[in-house]
């Protein structure tokens, strides 16, 4: 009965340092994983700072081309006005 009893600990033993060794394998695959996210995590909020540098420089163009074409309006409503009182 004792052989089969150290038997029986040798085999749940094994089976332990197996459950051990996968475990610390799932572990390091899951830090692994946790750093390759950080690692996309980390780009995407490169390329967002990126993009809305672009944007806001975009928004600046469009008000600045909005004031132009305000201006160029304006300037030509004025040429048009001087236009007119000198036909009359």
């Amino acid at each position: 009965f004792t052989e089969a009893r150290e038997h029986t600990d040798q085999q749940f033993a094994a089976i332990d340092a197996r459950f051990t060794e996968a475990r610390e394998h799932t572990d390091q695959r899951f830090a692994a994983i946790d750093a390759r996210f950080e690692q996309v995590d980390a780009r995407f909020n490169r390329l967002e700072t990126h993009f809305e540098a672009r944007f806001d420089v975009l928004e600046q163009r469009l008000r600045f081309n909005k004031t132009l074409i305000v201006a160029s309006f304006s300037a030509v409503a004025s040429v048009a006005s001087v236009v007119v009182s000198l036909l009359k």
